[in-house]
Order: C-alpha cells, then structure tokens, then sequence
C-alpha cells in the first residue's frame, strides 16, 4: 500500500490520479474529505480524515498501517504571511514525526515533496542538486531542515526528496496563478524587456516523475531536481498566458526604475495590501533554473506537457472555479 499525505492539494491530486491505475492500494491522507475532487476514484482506495495540526502518534501509526511506500506531500505552503514558528510546527515537526513513526513501521520508502527554493532566491541558472544551499524563506528553511533530518534518518530503506520547480496545473494556488489573475485583469506589465529565465513543472508532470523514481532510484538517501528541461523568460511567460487568455492587447513594457518607484510608492501607502512589492520584482527579474541531469539520467523523464498546454489547462480551471475575477 502507498500513502499519499496531503492528496487533496495540487500535488496530491496529481499523484493520485497518476497511481490510481496502478494494482497497488493507495491510502489518502485529507483533512477534509470533502476537499478531494468529486472525480476522484475510489476503486482500490482508502481515504483517511486526518488533521495533522492535533495529529497523535497512534493516529500516524494507523495511517501508515500495512504500508510500504509514503509519499509526503502535506504541509503549508502560499503562505507569505506566516511565521516560521507556524511553518517549523506545520512542515518541519510533521515531517519529523511522520518519518520517525515511518522508520519504526513497514515503510520501506518515503519520498518528500521538498523546494527550488532550498537554492535561495537566485539568481542560479541550470542548479544541480549539490549545488550550495541558500534557503531564506521562512518556506524554504522548514524544507530545508526537514531534508536534513531526513538525511541522518536510519530505519528507512530509500528516501527520495523531491525539489520542484515552481509547480503549476489544475489546483494551483500559488504564483503562477497569481500572475494569471494580474494579467487577466489587466495590471500587470513587463519590466524593461525581462529575459530572466524559470524553470517550470505541471502537476501532472511531477507526478509521473515521482512514479519514475519509486520505479527506479536506488536505496539510500536520493535528491532529484524536478523541472521541466525547456526553461522560460518571464517576458515569454507572460505572453503566453496572456495568449491562453485570448488577449488581443500585447503586455506594455516598462522600465524598471519606474516599477520600482511606483512598488515603493504603494508599500508605503498600501503596506500588506500594496499589488506589487519590491521584492515580487526582484523575482521576476532573477533567473532561476534547475538541472534535470540526475533525474533525466536514471529514469529519461520527459514532460508529457508543454507549457502552452499547462497553462491552458490551469486557465480553463480557474476560469470554471471564478478565481480570475
């Protein structure tokens, strides 16, 4: 049996559905069960209503009962707003707790949905996975820490971490969605000619790349940068979103000081609720890129999805839920 934490959100989904044919039992992890989608299927399927934030060890025990393979992907994430005491409790103390049962338990694999962001905000371009570490979000320190006790784990036969690129599809709630939603309503602009470059990854994508790995990585500790090999310039992004959105009006240019004034201007005249920030810019304006090699080496993964059509599958759910209004 396999263990999905976490199978309602972006990730989980995408796991599930992507097992879900396979022969092998699948035990999901929600805290609500009304968060799964009403498609999900249920053949071969358990769901178990757990809320991490008061889970026990008992309950833990019981989720991973009979299992062989976890698959973590619960934790808190999109939450710019949150203190690292809340992303310590939520990412970092679960992780801890869940692998520590695991290593006691029949799991024999536990595979962790970690960050890009462990490479600290760039810019970086083509990083491999020993490149240095340079975490500064609160985010990225709690996936961090949590890949570092992983590594000094005993009792666990094969951890695989996982580091995604900026992951986007059906689901997301995260930038991407945020920069389809400013394009869409019309307040978002291209700095100067903005040629820095991203490394994306569809749901759906990361899901099968997990699946390569749990087919073929070797025991032992195991780190795998996951992206799609074909990278982005932002300006290129934009556009294309903007051609999912039918927009007949090409995305104005402006220069970056200019930007730059009118995000200081509104912090600190807005604070919190300012559209744009000083360092929302300096994002966009910094490359950062990851190195397949390692993944693409052991398993020949290849994106069954381009980019155009990733984001038309994001647009088209996000247009059917409203949240580009």
């Amino acid at each position: 049996m396999i263990v999905i934490t976490g199978a309602s959100g972006l990730i989980g989904k995408a796991l599930t559905k992507a097992l879900a044919s396979e022969s092998q039992p699948l035990r999901l992890q929600v805290r609500k069960r009304a968060n799964l989608n009403s498609s999900t299927p249920h053949t071969n399927m358990q769901v178990t209503e757990l809320d991490f934030q008061s889970s026990s060890d008992n309950q833990i025990s019981r989720l991973l009962q009979d299992a062989h393979t976890v698959i973590h992907t619960a934790g808190l994430v999109h939450q710019p707003d949150a203190t690292y005491g809340e992303y310590e409790l939520l990412n970092v103390r679960l992780t801890e707790q869940l692998a520590g049962i695991a290593a006691k338990s029949t799991i024999k694999t536990f595979v962790f949905l970690s960050t890009s962001a462990v490479y600290g905000p760039g810019p970086f371009e083509d990083i491999p996975e020993e490149g240095p570490l340079k975490a500064e979000t609160p985010y990225a320190v709690s996936k961090l820490r949590c890949e570092q006790f992983l590594q000094n784990l005993k009792g666990i036969e094969r951890i695989i971490v996982i580091r995604p690129a900026l992951v986007f599809g059906e689901g997301d709630r995260g930038n991407l969605l945020s920069l389809i939603r400013q394009i869409n309503k019309g307040l978002y602009f291209n700095i100067g000619g903005n040629k820095a470059r991203k490394s994306l990854i569809y749901a759906e994508d990361i899901a099968q790349a997990i699946k390569l790995c749990l087919d073929q990585a070797p025991a032992g500790y195991n780190e795998f940068n996951v992206a799609n090999p074909e990278t982005v310039t932002v300006e290129d992004l934009s556009n294309q979103i903007a051609k999912c959105l039918k927009k007949s009006i090409a995305i104005p240019a402006i220069p970056e000081p200019l930007v730059r004034a009118g995000a200081l201007f509104s912090q600190g005249v807005l604070g919190k609720k300012s559209p744009v920030t000083v360092s929302q810019i300096d994002k966009l304006l910094t490359t950062t890129t990851c190195s397949v090699d390692k993944l693409k080496t052991l398993t020949n993964f290849t994106p069954s999805c381009t980019l155009s059509e990733g984001l038309k599958k994001e647009i088209d759910w996000a247009t059917a839920a409203g949240l580009l209004n």
